[in-house]
């Protein structure tokens, strides 16, 4: 059986060779699509769901009602994102307000109804598992209400603006965050700071952030110029690789950028990149003569400074190079020691796994993946705790 959205290309040998049951979108409401996703969400766990979107809500049975006092935390979690969100979803509600907005808008698929809203779906479930992939990590001290009812309403306005506009180009991306601003009262990124809401994420403390500050800052090697498989991360890469979170779920979610746009600004990327290497190529021979010097001071550096703060890394630093100096050893006197005992894609990786962009955190997961040994790690904070129970979770670290 083949199941297909509409008969808009459908031909007469199609009809004549196989029975169709078909009716219009107007027996279903969108007050009933609605209806029908928050009982879901309240009584279908999403990890028992095999479309988590626009499926049929059962019936509750006596003992599901009798058993609703054991209600898993998992389940409480979608509970209260479904109170929470129950009143965006009235017929007059922000939901009902921006469909109806981004339907008057170009996009660049066909745009329907329930497409747009099995994304949106897609997304808040996705939100709501970030919530209890974040209760399980953290089960001594779970997200409190008062944070989850920050956060959900901000994943609400993230997913509106990328399931009902992913498919269109970045003005209409635009254009609709500034609706948003104008017909919520849900706390959106300042308009004072001059930049759109599509250039802002959510995290799971109820805070925009700029996707601007999770683009890392790499250096290409010279060796690696020429590779096929070299990839410089760019602000549409870290932000789209968020959004592949739906697709390889395969969620009817897209996005585009308009064609021109990303042309033009790959065309002045790449001449700027082409003075770079050129520049990193004349200096070819000069770092081929530092590497004695420079692998002298990052083994040492891996071996001896993971006890101390980084002052003291520092000055540790200093005094392997003066000991170098004195011994005719030639170094490079700005080597940059993340970059070189680590490449881009796996400090993206640990960024991804929770880890802080910062130097020293940086340093410290380099050490803690070379060492051949268990290291001692004092983490007051919990970041170390989360980062490593998420970089090794195939490993089915437990936390007690």
């Amino acid at each position: 059986m083949f199941e297909v959205q509409d008969l808009k290309y459908a031909t007469l040998a199609t009809v004549s060779r196989c029975g169709m049951v078909w009716f219009s979108e107007d027996v279903l409401s969108t007050e009933m699509i609605f209806e029908n996703y928050l009982a879901r969400l309240r009584h279908i766990p999403l990890e028992e769901s095999d479309d988590d979107s626009l499926g049929f809500a059962p019936k509750k049975t006596q003992s599901e009602v009798l058993k609703e006092e054991e209600i898993s935390p998992a389940m409480q979690v979608q509970f209260d994102v479904a109170g929470i969100l129950q009143s965006h979803f009235s017929p007059d509600g922000l939901v009902v307000r921006c469909l109806e907005y981004a339907m008057k808008q170009e996009h660049i698929m066909d745009f329907t109804r329930l497409r747009a809203l099995s994304s949106l779906f897609s997304m808040l479930n996705q939100g709501v598992r970030s919530v209890v992939q974040y209760n399980h990590a953290h089960s001594d001290f779970p997200l409190p209400p008062e944070q989850l009812e920050c956060y959900i309403p901000k994943v609400l306005i993230y997913s509106l603006l990328w399931s009902f506009a992913g498919d269109a180009k970045l003005k209409v991306r635009s254009d609709l965050g500034d609706f948003l601003r104008s017909v919520t009262t849900i706390p959106v990124p300042s308009v004072n700071a001059n930049m759109p809401i599509i250039d802002y994420e959510i995290s799971i403390n109820g805070e925009w952030s700029l996707w601007s500050n999770k683009v890392p800052q790499i250096e290409v090697e010279t060796h690696k110029v020429a590779a096929p498989d070299m990839v410089v991360p760019t602000l549409d890469t870290v932000r789209h690789e968020s959004l592949y979170t739906w697709l390889a779920e395969h969620k009817p979610l897209a996005f585009f950028n308009d064609p021109v746009d990303r042309s033009i600004a790959l065309l002045k990327s790449l001449g700027i990149e082409r003075e770079r290497w050129e520049a990193t190529s004349e200096t070819f021979k000069s770092q081929m003569s530092t590497i004695i010097g420079d692998v002298l001071l990052s083994s040492a550096y891996l071996a001896y400074a993971g006890y101390f703060d980084q002052h003291y890394r520092h000055n540790l630093f200093a005094t392997w190079c003066n000991h170098l100096t004195q011994a005719g050893l030639l170094f490079r006197p700005d080597i940059a020691l993340t970059e070189y005992l680590s490449n881009p894609v796996e400090r993206l990786r640990w960024q991804a796994n929770a880890l802080p962009p910062d130097d020293l955190c940086t340093e410290n997961a380099i050490m803690l993946k070379r060492f051949n040994r268990y290291p001692l790690i004092i983490d007051p904070s919990g970041q170390a705790t989360e980062f490593i129970l998420n970089e090794f979770r195939d490993r089915k670290i437990t936390k007690n």
